[in-house]
């Protein structure tokens, strides 16, 4: 039976996750189809524009995202703290920027404030979710291949999957995992070629920001969320350890190395209590070691407490991975 969204997304937990969607029958539709060789590879730079367009409008960050040939990972981050102090009129321009074909429907809602409270709370609560976001991503991309392809039918199978961050350490592994997909799939030699993606991003603002004498760590690349050293509600690590961990882990996630990064790196895993060793097991089987929810043993036992997962967490391999676990 398939899990509940409610019991797969719920900001009581965490406000932090990883999803993805595939293309229908895995076909390479967002690149060069091998069977026909047709070239797909402008349908990336669509759905980046999705993502970076929704995110404006949903009361949703990016953390990191990377857009393959069949597929696309996303790691967000819900804020519907925000959405308290919206106005009536701002969700309604939010959702039209989202529906244009809504604009009728909307200009009816804004032309008589307070009689239609239960449709603007049912707007809020769309902004404020994830399912929602991946469903006006995935409509939007599915509808406009189809036009150009000139069919009908799926493009994206079944529903999106993700899995819950439930601390510091799985926000960050979850990143670099993603950031990280076009080196596993060997179609980037590292991370500064592996176009389509958040990783592309940062490296890109950081070389130019260094190239003018400027700080990296000021005016970020627009849509994603800033890497800090900080203790407000950013990530709490900064946008040059971030690109050197993600560097350094891309060097040693070849089959035929040894899963370390240098010990100079080590201080950003300890903070997070992750080993080495399992910071790299885990950017290698985020998905195949984990359901629907990665984090420290205790996290994951709670989140299956909760939640009563129809199959248990695999717990040894949390453990594994994280320091000083607790049962």
């Amino acid at each position: 039976m398939t899990t509940p969204r409610s019991a797969q997304i719920d900001y009581h937990s965490t406000t932090y996750y990883h999803c993805m969607s595939q293309c229908v029958r895995q076909a390479y539709i967002c690149g060069i189809d091998k069977a026909t060789g047709r070239d797909y590879t402008h349908r990336k730079e669509w759905v980046v524009l999705r993502i970076k367009h929704l995110a404006q409008s949903f009361f949703v960050d990016i953390c990191a995202y990377a857009v393959m040939s069949n597929h696309y990972h996303i790691v967000l981050k819900a804020t519907p703290e925000l959405s308290k102090n919206a106005s009536d009129i701002e969700l309604l321009d939010r959702w039209e920027r989202v529906y244009p074909q809504d604009a009728n429907k909307i200009r009816k809602l804004k032309s008589a404030p307070g009689l239609y409270d239960s449709a603007i709370a049912k707007v809020r609560q769309n902004l404020n979710s994830i399912s929602r976001y991946m469903a006006a991503l995935n409509e939007n991309i599915g509808l406009r291949a189809n036009q150009e392809d000139d069919v009908k039918g799926r493009f994206w199978s079944n529903r999106f999957k993700s899995q819950a961050l439930l601390d510091e350490g799985a926000i960050l592994t979850a990143m670099a995992y993603v950031d990280l997909n076009p080196v596993r799939a060997g179609v980037a030699a590292t991370p500064d070629e592996s176009l389509h993606t958040s990783i592309y991003e940062r490296i890109q603002h950081y070389q130019r920001a260094t190239k003018a004498n400027q700080d990296p760590n000021a005016n970020q690349p627009m849509g994603l969320v800033p890497l800090l050293n900080s203790n407000d509600d950013n990530i709490e690590y900064s946008l040059g350890d971030y690109l050197q961990l993600v560097d350094e882990t891309s060097r040693v996630i070849r089959n035929d190395k040894r899963g370390y990064v240098p010990a100079y790196i080590a201080p950003i895993l300890e903070r997070i209590g992750l080993t080495s060793e399992g910071f790299v097991a885990m950017v290698q089987n985020l998905e195949q070691q984990y359901n629907y929810a990665v984090g420290h043993i205790v996290h994951l036992k709670t989140f299956t407490r909760m939640y009563g997962r129809p199959r248990s967490e695999k717990f040894e391999f949390a453990a594994h991975c994280y320091k000083d676990i607790a049962a």
